[in-house]
């Protein structure tokens, strides 16, 4: 198998539903042979976000700027990370920059006796 180019213009053109298709094939294989990636009989995730700096033409779209004298706009990246399988497990592209709040969007994702690993941006207790 020949690997496909990579050139700027093919990324241009490739649609985001293509990434979202492959996610969740990943997703689907990983939970059919999940029982080899469990940890003394539990499943353990991570959740982690980054602050993403966009294009200034993002400003009139929802995006927030991080302070009122500020040219570019950010977003907020957070990945449900399935720490066994070294696998993205769900991911969350926001408009908003609150860890908190994404991290509500994951828990959906998480069934009961799973483990959740957070760092300090996230909920300590709930």
């Amino acid at each position: 198998m020949y690997p496909l180019p990579l050139y700027p213009e093919s990324r241009q053109r490739m649609s985001w539903k293509i990434v979202r298709i492959l996610f969740s094939f990943v997703v689907s294989y990983y939970q059919a042979t999940c029982r080899n990636f469990l940890w003394r009989g539990r499943r353990i995730f991570a959740i982690d976000g980054t602050k993403l700096t966009l294009p200034s033409s993002c400003k009139g779209k929802k995006y927030i700027l991080p302070s009122p004298d500020a040219y570019y706009p950010q977003a907020l990246l957070t990945v449900l990370y399935q720490l066994k399988a070294g696998i993205p497990y769900d991911a969350q592209f926001c408009r908003h920059v609150d860890e908190r709040k994404a991290a509500r969007h994951h828990f959906s994702h998480l069934k009961s006796g799973d483990v959740l690993v957070l760092d300090r941006g996230f909920f300590p207790y709930r």
